[in-house]
């Protein structure tokens, strides 16, 4: 932390309080699920205050893993979780064993935890309330993200949205400004905005997100 920043710290935790409470404005009362290809599923059930309704935190799967996963998504999530013998320095686990797909649990610390986590987060699914949101500002080809899109809509998910750096017709496609950042890496969506309290992924509005979501 630089010496400004350090200095500034307990302003900017006073300036957050109002801030985090704009962030939960209009945001459905009730819970729902997220499923997401990384962490930003987490992170938003955190910025708004939220409960886990979801398997899907402090992890993350690579797009085809993620694509193939909602191809068949109630399929998935029936199988149990199984341990993939690897030289990570994390655990990684699988499901299904035709066309298993791999689940990185990159936070956690050993497979029993993360398998721990995911069977008691499961059980919190609302079938009926449940967004896909699919983080794919970790591409800079614009090509590649057209594509995973279109598969994504081949697979018949009713509520979703990707997040991409590039502008779409799509209205369920949100872009996200990175202007304010020089050096491309594939965590900046939950990287600061000027502010330190200010994350990249606020810019998706939550509110309008979860409107979908009657309270």
């Amino acid at each position: 932390m630089n010496l400004k920043r350090l200095i500034l710290k307990p302003f900017y935790k006073i300036m957050s309080i109002p801030y985090m409470a704009s962030l939960k404005k209009g945001v459905t009362k009730n819970d729902f699920t997220i499923i997401s290809n990384d962490c930003c599923g987490g992170v938003i059930y955190h910025r708004i205050g939220k409960q886990f309704c979801s398997p899907f935190i402090n992890l993350y799967l690579e797009h085809n893993d993620f694509l193939l996963m909602l191809s068949n998504l109630d399929y998935y999530l029936n199988e149990e979780l199984k341990e993939l013998t690897t030289n990570a320095n994390y655990p990684i686990g699988f499901l299904g064993d035709a066309n298993p797909v791999k689940i990185h649990f990159l936070h956690y610390k050993n497979f029993e935890d993360a398998k721990l986590c995911w069977c008691r987060r499961k059980e919190r699914i609302i079938k009926d309330r449940t967004i896909v949101i699919f983080n794919l500002t970790n591409s800079l080809d614009v090509d590649y993200v057209e594509n995973c899109i279109g598969r994504l809509k081949k697979c018949n998910i009713e509520n979703w949205i990707v997040l991409s750096r590039f502008d779409s017709s799509d209205p369920n496609v949100i872009k996200i400004d990175f202007s304010d950042l020089n050096v491309f890496s594939n965590a900046q969506i939950l990287s600061p905005q000027i502010k330190p309290y200010k994350l990249h992924i606020d810019q998706i509005g939550y509110a309008k997100v979860f409107s979908r979501f009657k309270n």
